[in-house]
């Protein structure tokens, strides 16, 4: 029989210092990810996926240790969601373009 367990996650509990080093991180990661990503995502797209993955690295003991791998998998998906949007866009507006 198959039991569901569930898990208490609250955000940890970080002292000023360490709430500090992790804000350094984040404005660190933004700032590589939005050089390295150029003009292929807009840098505010990126910023949001990094608060996404800062959100996700604080329910862990070691936020800190998360957060680059959180924040690379969260723009590997944005990069792929982006190119869809670009490409269905790209095609209705041809479709706007024969219709006209």
């Amino acid at each position: 029989m198959n039991r569901i367990a569930w898990t208490h996650f609250s955000p940890s509990r970080l002292d000023p210092e360490d709430s500090s080093r992790l804000a350094t991180l984040k404005r660190r990661i933004v700032q590589h990810l939005a050089w390295h990503q150029g003009a292929e995502l807009p840098g505010s797209l990126v910023q949001r996926a990094v608060n996404e993955a800062e959100s996700l690295a604080i329910l862990t003991p070691h936020p800190a240790l998360f957060l680059p791998v959180l924040a690379e998998e969260k723009l590997l998906n944005l990069r792929s969601w982006y190119r869809h949007q670009n490409e269905v866009l790209d095609k209705t507006q041809g479709f706007q373009s024969f219709a006209a």
